[in-house]
């Protein structure tokens, strides 16, 4: 059963879920979380709706509002070059969250290769970076309905995350697996009489498009160190041991090679073993990995 791009929108309120959310982290409305699909086939067909001929369409119809031109040759990534060209068209707010969080009147979305920037460009300036597949949940604030800010709280495999990253107020709000857990930043209508504002629809179209992006990075992820690795690297796990914690979000360059994470000198085999037994615990190894994996743990001894 492939995974289309209508089942990484919440039906309730136009949010991106990552497929392996089981309720919208925005609105709280349940869904049908896609990570015991993954075990069993990892490729949902994420990536593949990149290139659907209806999605390409309604990119170009899209951009042919915002350009008034339209182009019709071919586009290797369509999607990536519609949201360049609509995130590129205003400059926004950046909400900050945090006393050290930094904050501008004039950010910009960048796309670089599998990572989303938010910078100023004059005096250059970053002031957020985040991979496309460490994003779990991109709210927006449609006309008549609540600003982007509210977060139900995870749910993974039946249980509540309890954590919740900081508040913001934003139009688009962007939350984000960090390196010491949930984080986010937010993207808003800049203040002012005389200054462009965005069009009614433009942080849906953004939500939707920077969804499918970091919809078919994280499958692409998941099928490279496989799903319940990846799983545990985001944090959907709440108690699992940090080691395994936000390598999809880190930026050190092990993480964004796709290598594992380098386990510490200090582990004993003691707190390997217990690690294992919570991993199997929590359904994110399979028996068969578990029995290997035990056996390479006792083998050191």
């Amino acid at each position: 059963m492939e995974a289309g791009p209508e089942t990484l929108s919440c039906s309730a309120c136009g949010s991106y879920v990552h497929p392996f959310l089981g309720a919208c982290p925005a609105c709280g409305v349940a869904r049908r979380s896609r990570y015991e699909d993954a075990l069993a086939d990892p490729d949902l067909g994420l990536r593949a709706s990149l290139a659907d001929p209806l999605v390409i369409e309604g990119v170009r119809e899209v951009v042919l509002r915002y350009t008034m031109k339209l182009n019709r040759e071919p586009e290797a990534a369509p999607v990536r070059a519609g949201l360049a060209i609509v995130a590129n068209s205003l400059a926004y707010r950046v909400p900050a969250a945090g006393t050290s969080a930094a904050s501008s009147e004039a950010g910009h979305l960048d796309l670089i290769e599998d990572v989303v920037v938010i910078r100023e460009h004059n005096p250059p300036r970053e002031i957020h970076r985040v991979r496309l597949d460490a994003i779990l949940a991109i709210g927006y604030a449609a006309r008549g309905q609540r600003r982007a800010d509210a977060w139900a709280g995870l749910v993974f495999d039946g249980r509540p995350e309890r954590a919740s990253p900081p508040s913001l107020d934003g139009d688009l709000v962007v939350t984000h697996a960090g390196d010491t857990g949930l984080a986010r930043f937010a993207l808003a209508n800049r203040r002012g009489i005389f200054v462009a504002r965005a069009r009614a629809d433009h942080f849906e179209i953004v939500t939707r498009w920077l969804g499918m992006l970091a919809g078919a990075a994280a499958e692409e992820r998941w099928m490279a160190v496989g799903p319940s690795r990846y799983a545990v690297q985001l944090g959907l796990v709440a108690g699992v041991a940090d080691e395994t914690r936000s390598a999809a979000a880190e930026p050190a360059a092990a993480a964004r090679a796709g290598m594992e994470p380098p386990v510490p000198a200090t582990t004993s085999l003691r707190d390997a073993l217990e690690t294992l037994e919570q991993l199997r615990a929590a359904r994110l190894v399979t028996d068969d990995e578990y029995a290997a994996k035990r056996r390479e743990i006792l083998a050191r001894l």
